[in-house]
């Protein structure tokens, strides 16, 4: 046996046992990295690697080997190579290639060419026969043909004939020119032969027809071999039939073309497709007379509201993460300018490459509509603040009128009572005169009566004051000072009315403008006293209660009137709704304390029938001073 010293690279102990029958030393090292230690100690006659290493790997680490040691011989356990694969091989002098499922007899196959490969004599059979392998395997999966140098063809597998219509004798003797389509240009053909002539690969597609006069695509590779004096011996064509792919790729543009938006497809940042549409709106007849002046969409991006700018534009295209719509603005043919909204996507190709793929929709007319809505809108909201701020003025003269009333009744007790304290002052001194402890008691009535009169002056100042300041306040200090403006009023109806005060009220406080406040509890009283007077209610009552729970004041104004009607309970809050006559009522009071209630305190203002009556809830965020 010829001593072959082998190395082995790989996991598929499957294939040493038919090796190691003709190879008499073969090392087995798991992986790349090791292989190379182990080259580096050691001289080896054969390199062999399983399909346990991809085979692009595998080639490109025979590469490098042979790089080093050129009279290495090489052998790749692989399946399904791929043509670039095969090409790749072939360039490299490798000198087998074990297609996958194999043989014990494959390997054992193998194993002796490897042995024989040792001898010098046996040197040149080892490559015929591995160029016999390429070639089947080529035949099996390529269209091939050769010509010699003059361009006439001397050579085509049966897969050229079957794809070209053509029988073999009808070929054979002709130039290529047999398959050329009209619409292969000139400078095509040119650049060909230009570069086979300089002896380099030439790569391209090709549209060809057959001989029934069909269209074909071709990815063809045109490959000058070359003789021992390196000069072109002949010229290999091997194609890859791409028709459906071709047509695939045009049913894909018509449907491009018939979007009414502009799509734009980009690879690497270049833009590699565009439709119908892209053309039209820059007037232009090809995507390559619009990448030929630019670069970019952005190049025609300008500046207007709302859009952004031509350097974000092309940041943003080219981040592919960021997948928020844009508005951008672009100049037309015409210089004129259009809005339009960009949504992006991202798809992966075949090759496991990405595309970003871009539509632009024409948004000008709806944007210009748009802010025509938003001027209308605008102008709306000021006639309904300035609407609302009336009613507002009218609710509180409303309210200013009902304090009048009851500052009348408030005031008419202690009028009285100066009134009799006078006379009773007059008669004493006709009848024999006032003892001075006499008349500093008359005067101290008198003060308490004039005290009680300047207070309720008070209350009226701090109610009718328009400033609405928002501050934080004690709710119960208005509660208080609300039901004191209106006590007289009530008790001239004889209603009772109740405060039930919180444990803890002296820490409660609101924030917002106390007066509006104020405004709207007098409302909700003022509401309960005309219910019970409509109803004629026996021992009548009105109680507030003050509660508070998980950061919430709630103010609980519950009456004894029989409640409210199922059918006018959803409307009592709605503007210039009221069951009272035009000369009782506006119809806004309740309104206007919802409106209160839920825009200054960001509150609610609820009611609802309970026990003997109708129950109004007012509900406001709080706080605790010093907390």
């Amino acid at each position: 046996m010829v001593d072959i010293t082998t190395l082995y690279i790989g996991s598929q102990k499957n294939h040493l046992e038919p090796l190691s029958l003709y190879i008499s030393k073969i090392v087995v090292v798991p992986n790349e990295s090791e292989a190379l230690k182990e080259l580096t100690q050691s001289d080896y006659d054969c390199l062999l690697i399983d399909e346990s290493m991809p085979l692009e790997e595998a080639l490109e680490f025979i590469t490098r080997v042979k790089m080093v040691k050129k009279s290495i011989l090489s052998v790749i356990f692989s399946s399904n190579p791929s043509q670039s694969n095969l090409i790749h091989a072939i360039r490299i002098g490798l000198n087998n290639l074990i297609l996958l499922p194999s043989t014990v007899e494959t390997i054992s196959d193998m194993a002796k060419k490897l042995r024989f490969a040792s001898l010098s004599n046996r040197q040149m059979i080892k490559k015929n026969l591995l160029l016999n392998q390429y070639k089947n395997a080529l035949d099996s999966s390529i269209n091939i043909s050769k010509t010699n140098i003059h361009g006439l063809i001397t050579y085509v597998n049966d897969r050229f004939c079957q794809l070209t219509e053509y029988e073999a004798s009808e070929i054979l003797g002709q130039t290529h020119r047999l398959f050329k389509h009209p619409d292969t240009s000139k400078e095509q053909i040119s650049n060909l032969w230009e570069t086979i002539s300089a002896k380099k690969v030439w790569h391209s597609t090709l549209t060809n027809k057959t001989k029934s006069g069909k269209t074909f695509y071709s990815d063809t590779f045109i490959i000058p071999l070359l003789n021992e004096y390196h000069e072109i011996e002949e010229y290999m064509d091997m194609r890859i039939d791409v028709t459906a792919i071709y047509e695939k790729k045009h049913y894909m543009q018509q449907i491009l073309d018939a979007q009414e938006t502009i799509i734009v497809v980009f690879k690497d940042e270049a833009i590699i497709q565009g439709n119908r549409r892209l053309l039209e709106y820059f007037k232009l007849q090809s995507l390559e007379e619009f990448l030929h002046v630019h670069q970019c969409i952005c190049d025609m991006v300008v500046k207007a509201p709302e859009c952004i700018t031509a350097e974000f534009f092309k940041v943003w295209v080219q981040n592919s993460k960021n997948k928020l719509d844009i508005k951008v603005a672009l100049t037309r043919h015409d210089n004129e300018i259009r809005i339009f909204r960009v949504t992006k996507s991202m798809i992966e190709t075949l090759d496991h490459n990405h595309q970003i793929i871009i539509s632009l929709t024409d948004v000008t007319e709806m944007e210009n509509y748009r802010h025509t809505l938003q001027s209308k809108f605008n102008l709306a909201t000021e006639e309904i603040k300035s609407q609302q701020e009336r009613l507002v003025a009218q609710s509180r003269s409303a309210a200013l009128g009902e304090m009048f009333d009851n500052i009348a009744h408030q005031w008419r007790q202690p009028i009285g009572a100066i009134n009799n304290a006078i006379i009773n002052a007059e008669f004493a001194l006709e009848l024999g005169g006032m003892s001075t402890d006499e008349i500093l008691e008359t005067f101290e009535k008198i003060n308490t009566y004039t005290a009680f009169l300047s207070g309720t002056i008070d209350d009226f100042r701090n109610f009718s004051n328009p400033d609405k300041e928002k501050i934080w306040f004690a709710p119960h200090e208005i509660i208080r000072q609300t039901i004191g403006i209106i006590q007289g009023s009530f008790e001239a109806n004889t209603i009772s009315l109740t405060y039930i005060p919180n444990d803890e009220e002296q820490l409660l406080r609101i924030y917002g403008p106390s007066g509006e406040f104020s405004q709207v509890i007098l409302n909700v009283l003022s509401n309960a006293r005309d219910a019970i007077k409509e109803h004629v209610v026996q021992n009548a009552h009105v109680i507030i209660s003050l509660t508070h729970q998980d950061e919430l004041i709630s103010l609980h104004i519950a009456d004894n009137a029989g409640g409210i009607p199922p059918d006018v309970l959803p409307k009592i809050f709605d503007p210039y709704f009221s069951t009272k006559s035009k000369a009782q009522g506006t119809g806004i009071g309740l309104y206007m304390s919802k409106t209160i209630i839920e825009k200054h305190f960001e509150g609610k203002l609820e009611a609802k029938n309970e026990g003997e009556g109708a129950v109004f809830t007012i509900t406001i965020p709080i706080t605790k001073e010093n907390q």
